[in-house]
């Protein structure tokens, strides 16, 4: 059966001429704290306001998520040419906590008189606006605060995802990034059998929703499970699920195509096959957009310039070990140097290549910016909360040389951080 036909956007009320919301930022520059939290809170009031005028449209709802995302960007870009406060901090995340709560609020109050359509029409938006919400958490260190509310909701939009409705589609491409995000949740806290079961279900609501670029990206992190996540690593099954990416995905040039690509090249440069690992990462800057934030999946896909130039450190350091002449830890180090340099698409992101820089530093060997790096590393994982941030830097800590070993650098972050010292070298 084909997908039925969008209904017409809620009402012009709801998106005014010169934008979805009305409040205008303090004009000031110096503004108080508590008046850019009160513009913080006139927002969230009219973000709300919104997402209730989808209610009946709810075939057309995942067009709140876009609103809502480019909302929360304008937000934070607005927020920079302010001086940043604490209080203005929390006023932001406790709308974003707001945001993504809506539909585990509306669970919480079903009466049981709703029937199965009056809840999708009020739910799915919700869940749109919600999923929106989450991705800009886990842009900061908010792995905690997701993990507490999607699993309110998640069962139930993955549930109408496999139930033969009218709302199926959407429900299965909404659960399909549901599921990615519980996938990460999962990754962060070292769950990786977790992880793997969260991918398979957004495999499988990707294809009841019969949409592409949400099974390629469903796949991805399904192959970045097996070369990145699996102890020890399973390069060969990741390339096996890489290579069906590309496939469903089709020889348009993307930012999932170029995701794609640079999880090709990691995982051949583990298995050794430098020819295959240059060619995937051309691959990867070939496709990569011009401006990424446009691409339809940049949402789910969560990768910028930051993480291409990482992912390209990531190969060499790989290839390095296989190749120790042939200059990888050189041109590993400058790569992520450069990765560091950009803006980043999250926290989380600029963990990783901290961490990567430390071990690129160790091959190189310079002890002071090996110390820097894993200490960097070591306090952002904290931060986030990441258990798998944070094993990562231990791992990398565990690597110094023998020699580096009774240096007061290494004695500190072993007392700050780690204890005991690595024991090999």
């Amino acid at each position: 059966m084909s997908a039925p036909s969008p209904l017409p956007k809620p009402e012009p009320r709801a998106q005014p001429a010169h934008g979805i919301l009305l409040a205008s930022p303090p004009a000031r520059q110096d503004s108080e704290p508590g008046d850019l939290a009160t513009w913080l809170g006139l927002k969230l009031a009219q973000i709300v306001r919104m997402i209730s005028t989808w209610q009946g449209h709810a075939l057309a709802c995942e067009e709140v998520q876009a609103l809502i995302d480019q909302e929360l960007v304008m937000i934070d870009d607005t927020l920079q040419h302010y001086s940043r406060h604490e209080e203005l901090e929390l006023s932001r995340r406790e709308a974003l906590v707001t945001i993504a709560a809506l539909p585990t609020i509306l669970l919480s109050w079903r009466r049981p008189e709703w029937t199965n359509e009056m809840l999708a029409e009020e739910f799915l938006p919700q869940c749109s606006a919600s999923l929106a919400a989450c991705w800009h958490l886990l842009k900061g260190n908010g792995l905690t605060t997701v993990q507490e509310i999607l699993p309110r909701f998640a069962p139930t939009l993955i549930l109408m995802a496999r139930q033969a409705t009218r709302y199926q589609r959407v429900a299965a491409r909404l659960a399909t990034q549901a599921a990615i995000l519980q996938a990460i949740l999962a990754m962060h806290r070292l769950d990786i059998a977790g992880r793997e079961r969260s991918c398979l279900e957004a495999l499988r609501c990707s294809r009841a929703a019969a949409d592409e670029r949400l099974e390629c990206a469903a796949l991805m992190y399904l192959g970045y499970t097996y070369s990145f996540c699996y102890r020890p690593r399973q390069p060969r099954k990741a390339i096996a699920v890489f290579e069906e990416a590309l496939r469903v995905l089709g020889s348009q040039d993307s930012l999932l195509r170029s995701d794609v690509a640079m999880g090709l090249a990691e995982a051949y440069a583990q298995c050794g096959d430098e020819r295959q690992a240059l060619h995937y990462m051309t691959l990867a800057q070939d496709a990569f957009p011009t401006r990424p934030e446009l691409d339809p999946s940049f949402a789910y896909a969560e990768c910028g310039l930051n993480v291409l130039y990482q992912w390209e450190g990531k190969m060499c350091l790989e290839l390095s070990a296989h190749f120790p002449d042939f200059g990888y830890q050189q041109r590993g180090w400058q790569a992520i140097e450069l990765s560091l340099a950009t803006p980043s698409i999250s926290e989380r992101a600029s963990n990783e290549s901290l961490i990567y820089q430390a071990d690129a530093a160790r091959l190189i060997g310079e002890l002071d910016l090996f110390a820097r790096y894993v200490r960097q590393g070591a306090e952002l994982a904290l931060t986030l909360h990441s258990q798998k941030r944070y094993n990562e830097v231990r791992e990398v800590f565990q690597r110094a040389p023998r020699s580096w070993q009774h240096e007061p650098q290494i004695q500190r972050l072993a007392r700050d951080f780690f204890k005991p010292l690595p024991s090999s070298g």
